[in-house]
């Protein structure tokens, strides 16, 4: 018996339109604030900065703690980031010296209305979801507080 080119094709079709495709709802942003459960916790911090006309980035301070980013150092939160604001550059995730667990991060300026917040919720549904998150953002003229960021790469010159 012979299995023809077409009937693998329609094999393979089948078996891709079977699959259930992952689908993401996004946290509501009525006025709320974050919330804890499980142990979850979470605060948004973002401060625009501006190295000069033409570069302009969000740094973020997220404290985090609980199930949601300790049990995989928030590897997971980081991949729905990347997932739902595209390029995240300088992550770190560690205690500072008063013992407050923060994520601390670059994106561009260019990101999607809510992302940070959509991440948050995406990335601890599976130890209790924290939902309704708003991000504070500051402009960098309104002073920030004490959590130091390090200076982005100058942009490289284009040689002509």
């Amino acid at each position: 018996m012979q299995i023809s080119h077409v009937t693998l094709l329609l094999a393979s079709v089948g078996a891709v339109l079977s699959t259930a495709l992952p689908t993401a709802a996004l946290a509501s942003k009525e006025g709320a604030v974050l919330e804890a459960r499980d142990g979850n916790t979470a605060s948004c911090n973002g401060v625009i900065t501006f190295e000069d006309a033409a570069v302009q980035w969000y740094q973020w301070y997220i404290p985090a703690d609980g199930p949601w980013v300790r049990n995989d150092w928030a590897q997971g939160f980081l991949d729905k980031l990347r997932n739902q604001c595209g390029e995240v550059i300088f992550w770190t995730y560690n205690q500072d010296s008063e013992g407050q667990w923060a994520a601390r991060f670059w994106t561009s300026f260019f990101i999607r209305k809510h992302c940070i917040e959509d991440a948050i919720w995406l990335a601890s549904q599976s130890t209790g979801s924290i939902g309704g998150a708003t991000c504070d953002i500051r402009s960098e003229s309104e002073g920030r507080d004490s959590v130091k960021f390090p200076k982005p790469p100058k942009p490289l010159k284009r040689l002509l």
